[in-house]
């Protein structure tokens, strides 16, 4: 560069430090140090700002700084101690921020365009992505490694969003080397937060490129190291080409045989899930988490199911036995908003999930007494004062569980749980549901025994009375 030009460059660089608010020692003690223009100061890493300050406090000449320099009569051979301020020395940081950036993304550097506002700006910038960088350090999850079963695209966005919260060089978030576009995104777009427009505008070349890339193809390989997919990346492993690799595993994963691969096993999940009452192994909770991972799944390769259609698809696997729910499901038909919300549907249902929940295998009355049952006896026969036969060890009758009106004596012969169950008959029966009418049908067979109740032989006696019935009958 001729005499000239680098004095103009140095001119310049003087006059941007003094909109920053340095004195004319620092600006010398700057520009004395190497950096004779502001190109230099992006050409180092953003921690040796804190050394330069350092060195000029202290009057040191690091043997590492830019060619050019001038040895003084400071300590060590160096120039005279500076005292730079702190703050001096975070508005060179921001400084420094400002020009990295514009190399990275190939804009010409400019000192004149560096204002005092551009300062400020840049120096809070700084500030705000030490704090950011500590957050989101904390916050990020490494990927899982890539298995046969992996769904592509969550573990592509797990992926993206680990590199988010990693900073490459010059702090630049290393999302932008797997990102989509192969050409940087124009100046006219708009961008919500700086992190997207970093992101979507550093361009992929360059001496900063090839280490971050470098970084991105460790972590690829790490994740899919002796998996099949390492078999579609191994080739970029001489050059460490992270972008490369994600983009092939993206051609391959994201392709039409792989994605209905994925959205048949999406719908096949949907339909082998059944939820017959709770259980240790298997909750409500898992049901509902069955559908929805099969729904995000389907999302995700560009299906939305109709809300509808998930709540059909939803209500068709819970068993007819579980009477809760049944019940719950007559009074949550008759509510057109949450026939049409999945997560309506499925947070309503939550709440009629209990322990007690899959009906019992209905047990005919009319077999009371005829020999065999633990509560029968032998020979149950009627009349005599209802005995209910030789040998009869039951002294409770049945319950039956029905949607009608119960005096306080049968009332308190229900447990809790046949209490709530007839009211949530009694709801379904105010409604006109039809479905509540066959449960309620259906419930005339179902039976309980106390074992404590002394009432129950009126029931064996009219068992007994229907055998003695049929016995007339047959004989006339």
């Amino acid at each position: 560069m001729p005499s000239q030009l680098i004095m103009a460059a140095t001119v310049a660089f003087r006059s941007a430090l003094g909109r920053m608010g340095m004195s004319v020692v620092e600006q010398n003690a700057i520009v004395e140090q190497g950096f004779t223009d502001i190109v230099r100061l992006g050409m180092v890493p953003q921690s040796f700002i804190k050394t330069l300050c350092a060195n000029i406090r202290k009057g040191v000449m690091p043997a590492n700084v830019a060619a050019g320099a001038v040895v003084g009569d400071g300590p060590h051979g160096g120039q005279p101690p500076v005292p730079i301020s702190s703050f001096n020395e975070f508005m060179l940081c921001g400084m420094h921020l400002w020009v990295a950036e514009r190399l990275r993304h190939e804009i010409p550097v400019e000192a004149a365009h560096f204002t005092h506002g551009m300062a400020m700006t840049y120096a809070k910038l700084v500030y705000d992505g030490k704090s950011a960088d500590d957050d989101e350090a904390s916050m990020a999850v490494r990927p899982e490694k890539f298995t046969k079963d992996t769904n592509f695209v969550h573990w592509d966005r797990t992926v993206c969003t680990y590199l988010d919260s990693k900073k490459g060089k010059h702090r630049m978030p290393l999302a932008y080397v797997v990102c989509k576009n192969n050409e940087p995104a124009p100046d006219t777009q708009v961008f919500f937060t700086r992190h997207q427009q970093l992101a979507l505008t550093t361009v992929h070349q360059g001496p900063a490129y090839l280490e971050d890339n470098g970084i991105v193809w460790t972590l690829l390989k790490s994740l899919t190291l002796g998996t099949p997919a390492y078999a579609y990346i191994g080739q970029y492993d001489e050059n460490r080409d992270g972008r490369a690799a994600l983009l092939a595993l993206r051609n391959h994963y994201e392709g039409d045989a792989a994605m209905n691969k994925s959205k048949k096993a999406a719908y096949d999940q949907i339909l082998a899930a059944t939820y017959n009452g709770e259980k240790k192994s298997y909750k409500f909770e898992q049901y509902v988490t069955a559908h929805t991972d099969a729904h995000r799944i389907l999302s995700e390769y560009g299906v939305e199911l109709p809300e509808d259609k998930k709540v059909q698809d939803f209500l068709r696997g819970i068993d007819k036995n579980t009477v809760m729910l049944q019940a719950g499901i007559a009074m949550f038909r008759a509510s057109t908003a949450m026939n049409n919300s999945f997560q309506q549907a499925s947070d309503y249902l939550s709440g009629f999930v209990g322990t007690n929940q899959v009906e019992a295998p209905a047990r005919n009355i009319s077999a009371l007494g005829q020999g065999g049952g633990r509560f029968s006896g032998r020979g149950g026969r009627g009349g005599r004062g209802g005995r209910g036969g030789r040998g009869g060890r039951s002294a409770g009758g049945p319950v039956v569980v029905a949607a009608r009106n119960y005096d306080k004596k049968e009332w308190h012969r229900l447990s809790e749980a046949q209490q709530e169950e007839v009211r949530a008959l009694r709801r379904a029966k105010a409604q006109g549901d039809d479905a509540a009418k066959k449960r309620q049908h259906s419930a005339v067979n179902r039976v309980t025994f106390d074992s404590e109740n002394e009432s129950g032989d009126a029931q064996s006696d009219h068992a007994g009375d229907q055998f003695a019935k049929r016995g007339k009958q047959n004989r006339a």
